[in-house]
């Protein structure tokens, strides 16, 4: 109880900034959901945690010690990152101290998942940007010049046709739903899958997923501006097609899970054929 209260007083000022980015910035409107799904997770294993053997170890005060040390470092540079990040070395420290190794190993997960509710740095943010641009962009491009519904060019992120032109900007990039999707895809593939393999094919299918899903909002987009006017590509209907492609991401995830079971199924059954 001590440490919990001690843990709160300093880092209340960290988790009040988190949970203000959670609310105003858009690409991490999922954050307050990964806290919550990591204590659901806690809730399922809470049987295999009273089980694991207890061997409380001093390297847990060492890791303590390091993650002060670093929201020390992060409050002095105003690094906001490094800051959150010591909260999760902290939780850390204090499982390995009080309850061991054992127990930690048994929290890996959950303890993994809450990064994902740390909005990443900026240097490292920007670098995901510009290539997500690029490609959503050549994408549509491609697709609405084999439909040859009209026609279209694309001068870097900005995608004319003969009457409007439409940028795929930052906030067009995909990279909102490609952190959403991912916080989904590791809750899902972790409560409804067990092999480790499929867990992290589910993982990497967010990203193009996450690009399906961004250029099917944006070649609805640009088809709305040609066919009735640029007005039509923002406010609601900019809302309504950002949900349409997400939905249409999201709604793949159990359909590449199932390819993917079906796929080692049969893989496996090959082998067996084989070696009978």
């Amino acid at each position: 109880m001590v440490i919990t209260v001690l843990v709160g007083t300093l880092y209340a000022p960290v988790f009040i900034g988190l949970v203000h980015d959670w609310y105003k910035d858009p690409d991490y409107s999922h954050g307050p959901f990964v806290p919550l799904l990591s204590g659901y997770i806690l809730y399922r294993k809470r049987g295999k945690l009273a089980a694991a053997p207890v061997h409380p170890t001093w390297l847990g005060l060492i890791v303590i010690l390091g993650s002060l040390g670093l929201l020390f470092l992060g409050n002095l540079a105003a690094e906001y990152f490094i800051s959150r990040i010591s909260l999760l070395g902290t939780i850390v420290g204090i499982i390995l101290y009080v309850r061991g190794g054992k127990q930690l190993q048994s929290l890996a997960f959950p303890l993994a998942f809450l990064l994902l509710m740390i909005p990443l740095p900026t240097i490292v943010y920007d670098q995901i940007i510009f290539p997500m641009q690029l490609v959503t962009s050549r994408l549509v491009t491609g697709t609405l010049e084999n439909v040859q519904l009209f026609p279209i060019m694309r001068e870097g992120n900005l995608l004319i046709t003969g009457r409007y032109s439409v940028e795929v900007v930052q906030a067009c990039s995909g990279v909102r739903s490609l952190m959403t999707l991912l916080a989904l895809a590791l809750g899902y593939g972790y409560l409804m899958e067990g092999r480790p393999a499929i867990r992290i094919m589910l993982a990497c299918s967010v990203f193009p997923l996450a690009i399906f899903g961004n250029a099917l909002r944006v070649c609805s987009q640009v088809m709305l501006a040609y066919y009735l006017g640029a007005s039509v590509t923002e406010g609601l209907w900019h809302s309504l097609l950002g949900l349409i492609g997400f939905s249409s991401a999201a709604g793949l995830l159990p359909v590449v899970h199932e390819i993917l079971r079906r796929g080692i199924h049969t893989k496996r059954g090959l082998r067996l054929g084989v070696s009978i």
